[in-house]
């Protein structure tokens, strides 16, 4: 993919990421972003979202630098733009949560959830050449996203 993406919420989550951050700079327009479950241990390796001026959620739970003294008010103050930190502003008050049947996927194709993943996974050929359902494959900000189609 070249230039720009449009993308706004992306799900990285339990995929082993230690650093490589700097690879989402095509991504400037992200709201949200999940990097949980992955084994990010330092500060320095979040520093590149605080160029992200509309990065509004972020979820770091099941990361080491969750143990980290102080990480939560260290992040606030790194990403200004920050409003919810694993699911809670800066005052410990909880999000309200987002209806997922709103998200819209990349290219404005809905989202979908893990129900719609498994019933494609039992019943769909993987064939990827766009007919009836398929799974697709693009580079987005540097990682290699998969994503199902569902007819």
């Amino acid at each position: 993919m070249f230039g720009r993406s449009p993308l706004l919420q992306l799900e990285l989550s339990d995929n082993r990421i230690s650093n490589g951050l700097t690879q989402l700079q095509d991504c400037p327009n992200l709201t949200h972003l999940n990097i949980s479950g992955n084994k990010i241990k330092d500060l320095d390796v979040l520093e590149p979202l605080k160029t992200f001026k509309k990065l509004t959620h972020l979820d770091l739970f099941n990361n080491p630098i969750c143990e980290a003294e102080d990480y939560r008010n260290k992040l606030f103050k790194l990403i200004p733009s920050l409003k919810y930190l694993d699911g809670t502003d800066v005052n410990d008050e909880e999000a309200e949560d987002s209806d997922d049947e709103d998200l819209v996927g990349f290219n404005g194709a809905p989202s979908a959830g893990d129900e719609d993943v498994e019933e494609e996974e039992e019943g769909e050929e993987e064939d990827g050449e766009g007919g009836e359902g398929g799974v697709l494959g693009e580079q987005i900000c540097g990682f290699v996203i998969l994503y199902t189609l569902i007819a």
